[in-house]
């Protein structure tokens, strides 16, 4: 029965980081147009930029969020 829950919360903890990831990069990249277009620079952005910085939050984000949805605790903490 172990198993089946890991994988449960493999996938789960994937699945929210991939979502947050993609939301965080988003909200990242709207700042940073909203930065450069206050400081008057240049506003355009490469896809590769974008794809980076999401996976980089996504890379980071998964260990936290696999170990959130193995947690047996109603508000886990550590």
């Amino acid at each position: 029965m172990d198993g089946r829950r890991l994988v449960r919360a493999v996938a789960r903890g994937v699945g929210a980081a991939v979502v947050a990831g993609l939301v965080g990069a988003v909200l990242t990249r709207g700042l940073m147009r909203l930065i450069m277009i206050v400081a008057d620079g240049d506003t355009s952005f490469t896809w590769a930029g974008t794809a980076f910085i999401a996976i980089f939050y996504v890379v980071f984000l998964t260990p936290g969020a696999i170990a959130l949805a193995w947690s047996t605790a109603r508000w886990p903490l550590f």
